[in-house]
């Protein structure tokens, strides 16, 4: 199937470290369909990775228009969003995805640092049983710190999200 095959080398570019070469891959891309959300999306990483922010925004807002509620895009908007230091709108991000899936540990997480950035005590309060029911998965130990000061609660946390972020590399 060519698309596959397009959508595989384009993977493969990034792995191999040409992100330029993929970068302009997907933008030639969506010159060709600008309705292709998956390109706007993974335009979107690249420029996020290399901390061209307003553009990742932009990028995954555009796919956001076309998919308004893909957990993937979402997710990423709303990271990009809080390294700008945008935290209203990311926690705006975090809330809705939250919504469409209640129990997405990376949205929880989302959620605290946006929460605890904003002084949100409001939210921080609603967000800590969800939080405590699954030990703070794929919480930052340090945002968990927060939150609550069970220490058991806190080393089992750090203990979920090292094992997580091990596994991922």
């Amino acid at each position: 199937d060519r698309e596959f095959q397009d959508v595989a080398s384009l993977l493969l570019l990034e792995k191999l470290g040409r992100t330029e070469e993929a970068l302009l891959t997907y933008e030639r891309c969506l010159g060709l369909s600008a309705n292709a959300v998956d390109a706007w999306n993974n335009r979107g990483a690249i420029l996020r990775n290399q901390g061209r922010l307003p553009e990742a925004v932009e990028s995954f807002s555009r796919a956001i228009a076309l998919a308004p509620q893909h957990i993937f895009v979402l997710t990423n908007r709303a990271t990009a969003l809080w390294l700008l230091g945008r935290h209203d709108d990311a926690a705006a991000d975090f809330r809705l995805l939250l919504q469409l899936d209640p129990q997405d540990p990376h949205a929880q997480g989302g959620l605290l640092a946006a929460a605890c950035s904003l002084c949100d005590w409001d939210a921080l309060e609603t967000l800590k049983p969800r939080l405590e029911a699954n030990n703070g998965a794929l919480v930052p130990p340090l945002q968990m710190v927060f939150a609550f000061d069970d220490p058991r609660l806190l080393h089992d946390s750090a203990a979920h999200f090292l094992k997580e972020q091990l596994a991922m590399t």
